[in-house]
């Protein structure tokens, strides 16, 4: 579980990094209106719609790592 939830965090974080530096981009090169405009498509909105049901979904799921951890600590 770990592993996913770093994967999921990972792909966020570099989903919204990119994003703010092509916004940026765009920005800088008078093409902000183009740019919003290509961003509200259903694609991304699915995407970003994924990312927070994957979110949501690993909140949920217990850690069972971290119970291993804890109980191999008192037995030691």
């Amino acid at each position: 579980m770990k592993l996913a939830r770093l994967v999921v965090v990972a792909v966020a974080a570099l989903l919204c990094g990119g994003g703010f530096v092509a916004s940026q981009l765009a920005s800088l090169n008078q093409d902000a209106q183009n740019y919003a405009t290509r961003m509200d498509q259903p694609p991304i909105r699915m995407l970003a719609l994924l990312l927070l049901v994957a979110a949501v979904g690993l909140a949920f799921v217990k850690d069972t790592s971290a119970e291993t951890d804890a109980s191999e600590e008192t037995e030691g």
